[in-house]
């Protein structure tokens, strides 16, 4: 609907113009959305388009432009719609709970952080050729309460000469799909760019083999490397058909269209981003990694980190020690949406902000250093560091120094073997870890440190005995006594006067049943039937500030497979979502055993990403769990 400024009005004459016509071919609206730029704030125009379409009053519905795409639903619901169109088509529905999507508008309205972003492409003349792109990285943005600003650069007019003034104000390099050899050559100094600088690049499709093709370029330095598809006298062909395929064949045919399964290798910055062994996405191209070349990426240090099933097809490939450099040859845009975005978009906006971004809720003391370490990623040294707080920050930071998800110091006791202290990635101090202390029973026997496969750790939740394994004196697992599980509600705490055993509570608008229990510190055990697409930093932090837990609490989702066998996820407390949580497992299964999941005086088997433990639940609630204990790195 029209709206002229000279007049200030809108004028609904085209607006029946138009149903008229649709009348001349026998559609008659029920329902009449007007589109317009300005709000309508004359009654009369619904009136009039009422009367003169012959539609009823309440059927003539305002569509404005808004500032944010996701509040559209939240208007027409105001104007309600919905009940209009259930009720024309006589369709009797629940009414819509819009909680969580008005949670989500209200956290777009409010990013605290900004990132540049680079798209370079050669259809960036016109944007909407990258729409997907585009709104799946403003969803990463939303998830990580950052406003993406994105910076349009056609890659024909890069030239050696201009990289730099291209990308220097830049934090992240996107390359998106796209066909033909226009522009390559400026994607190619963008991707060398990016490698050269350390600077996060995110490959999609195209993208991918073009960061193939600059890496047998200045890497491999194959001067002549190309992709059959630009070069089809290349002498080294990383990108080309598979065989079988050739130019014979219709170009339909060759396409590579649609879902197709891909595994992951672990330890590698795909697999944290997925946190899952195998994953479905979905493509649209027609050439392929040529896989004679592997060897070669793979000696020079291009990890090829997500192959098809059968081992056949490259479908991403990677250069782990970089902040973010990945390539996936299919379109994880897809399937990105506003409220769930895609793992690989938000991990590329994580690395591009380069630590700014605090992944959940901070309620510690220590934010101000948490701050500090952000802004000033090159460290002068150790001797900065004044306390073990600060030294967790240090050591945890992502993007700046190990990743860990904290510290655990080993200190002489005068009632132990030894005694451990514990702190998050946020500086907090736990009272527990049951990883850890595996870690610190081989470390004490392994360097010689004690003697003897019987120890006792000192913790600030009690004393734990340790049972060691060894092969070849070494130690391989551990056997801990993790003491005694409690469900009392003053000693976890929660502010609740009754203990908390599958008790139904809602988080982000949605209910879950929850059992509270406690391992020396506060766990909180959620049974639901499907957890590996549960995007933990989304819900995550409600969970751990839930005001039901003054103390904060460690969140486990788990799936129950058997009455011996778990799986689940941990949402830790200042640390966010962790591969693994010793006292989780012990946690989880003391639930399990309250609720009669499990049985007492059996092993049950819990299921993480960094690995499986065992875990086993005495009548009385008494906890005893084994794990392995391996060394990754010393030095």
């Amino acid at each position: 609907m029209p709206y002229l400024k000279a007049s200030k009005e809108h004028k609904s004459k085209p607006v029946q113009h138009s149903v008229k016509e649709l009348r001349g071919m026998g559609i008659s609206p029920d329902i009449i959305v007007l589109r317009t730029d300005e709000k309508i704030t004359d009654s009369n125009i619904f009136k009039k388009v009422s009367l003169f379409c012959d539609v009823k009053p309440d059927c003539v519905i305002e569509n404005t432009t808004l500032d944010c795409l996701y509040e559209a639903p939240l208007m027409l619901e105001e104007s309600n719609l919905s009940k209009i169109v259930c009720r024309e088509l006589k369709v009797n529905a629940k009414e819509p709970d819009l909680t969580e999507w008005k949670d989500m508008v209200n956290k777009i309205k409010n990013l605290k952080h900004i990132t540049n972003i680079a798209l370079v492409g050669k259809y960036v003349e016109l944007h909407d050729a990258y729409l997907s792109v585009v709104e799946a990285l403003h969803h990463a943005g939303y998830a990580l309460s950052t406003n993406i600003n994105i910076k349009w650069i056609d890659s024909e007019e890069i030239t050696p000469t201009n990289v730099e003034s291209f990308f220097s104000d830049i934090d992240g390099i996107i390359v998106p799909g796209g066909f033909g050899g226009r522009g390559i050559n400026g994607m190619i100094l963008s991707c060398k760019y990016a490698r050269d600088n350390n600077v996060p690049y995110f490959g999609i499709c195209l993208g991918m083999q073009i960061m193939c093709i600059e890496f047998a370029k200045n890497v491999l330095k194959k001067e002549d490397a190309n992709s059959n598809e630009f070069d089809e006298k290349s002498s080294y062909k990383i990108i080309d058909y598979l065989d079988g395929q050739s130019d014979d064949v219709k170009k339909g045919g060759t396409l590579r269209l649609g879902a197709y399964p891909c595994k992951l290798e672990k330890n590698s910055v795909i697999y944290n981003a997925y946190k899952k062994d195998l994953i479905s996405e979905r493509h649209r191209h027609r050439y392929e990694f040529n896989n004679k070349y592997r060897s070669d990426f793979i000696n020079a240090g291009m990890n090829l980190c997500g192959l098809s099933p059968d081992e056949n097809l490259v479908e991403a490939v990677e250069i782990s020690s970089m902040k973010f450099f990945l390539g996936v040859q299919y379109h994880p845009e897809f399937k990105s949406r506003p409220n769930i975005a895609h793992p690989l978009f938000k991990e590329f906006i994580r690395a591009s902000l380069g630590g700014k971004y605090e992944n959940y809720i901070r309620t510690t003391p220590y934010e101000n250093e948490i701050q500090n370490i952000n802004k000033t990623p090159q460290r002068k040294g150790i001797e900065t560091i004044s306390d073990p707080n600060k030294l967790s920050i240090e050591m945890s930071a992502r993007h700046f120094s190990v990743g860990s998800d904290g510290v655990v110091l080993i200190m002489k006791s005068d009632i132990a073997d030894a005694r451990m202290r514990m702190f998050n990635a946020d500086g907090s101090e736990g009272k527990m870890c049951g990883n850890a202390i595996r870690c610190i029973g081989k470390y004490l026997y392994d360097n010689k440190i004690v003697n003897k496969k019987e120890i006792d750790i000192e913790t600030l939740s009690g004393i734990k005995h340790l049972t060691l394994f060894t092969e070849n004196d070494k130690v391989t697992k551990v056997s801990v006594n993790m003491g005694f599980a409690s469900f009392e509600p003053k000693k976890l705490p929660i502010t609740l006067n009754h203990e908390m055993i599958n008790e139904e509570c809602v988080v982000n608008s949605n209910k879950y049943n929850i059992t509270a229990v406690s391992m020396g510190n506060p766990h909180g055990v959620i049974y639901l039937d499907e957890i590996d697409n549960l995007d933990l930093e989304a819900i995550g932090p409600s969970f751990e500030n839930n005001p039901i837990f003054p103390e904060r609490v460690n969140t486990e989702f788990v799936k129950i497979i058997d009455k011996n066998h778990l799986k689940m996820r941990v949402w830790e407390r200042g640390s966010g979502e962790t591969y693994a949580c010793g006292t989780g497992a012990c946690g989880v299964v003391a639930s399990s055993v309250k609720n009669n999941i499990c049985k007492a005086n059996e092993i049950v088997y819990v299921e993480l990403v960094g690995g499986t433990l065992e875990i086993m639940c005495k009548d009385n609630y008494e906890i005893i769990m084994t794990g392995p204990a391996k060394k990754v790195y010393d030095g």
